[in-house]
């Protein structure tokens, strides 16, 4: 699953058009996060299964979807669910930053 893939999935669970750009999709997921938040809709939790399987382009989109708001609350939660090449993946150092948002 591309990182466009990704939002775009997401965004059409939540009623929204896709966008054909990353950025544009992107931008439009959490805007539309926020304002779900802000009206006092349900949180939204994301789940991810087989995530060992996940491209490396994702994961690293993982960590910047999660790293937005993050000095306040967060919008959604992240479940990835995985074999455990998922937690060896993980160690690597490029996805540092996304291990410090999640707990193994």
């Amino acid at each position: 699953m591309r990182p466009k893939d990704f939002y775009g999935e997401l965004l059409r669970h939540l009623g929204e058009e896709t966008p054909y750009f990353l950025e544009k999709a992107r931008l439009l997921f959490h805007k539309t996060l926020l304002q779900r938040s802000q009206q006092g809709d349900k949180f939204l939790v994301v789940f991810l299964d087989e995530a060992q399987d996940v491209s490396p382009s994702l994961l690293l989109e993982l960590r910047f979807a999660l790293n937005q708001h993050m000095d306040s609350t967060s919008l959604f939660s992240l479940i990835l669910v995985g074999q455990p090449e998922l937690r060896r993946a993980l160690k690597i150092n490029k996805y540092e930053a996304l291990s410090q948002r999640i707990r193994l």
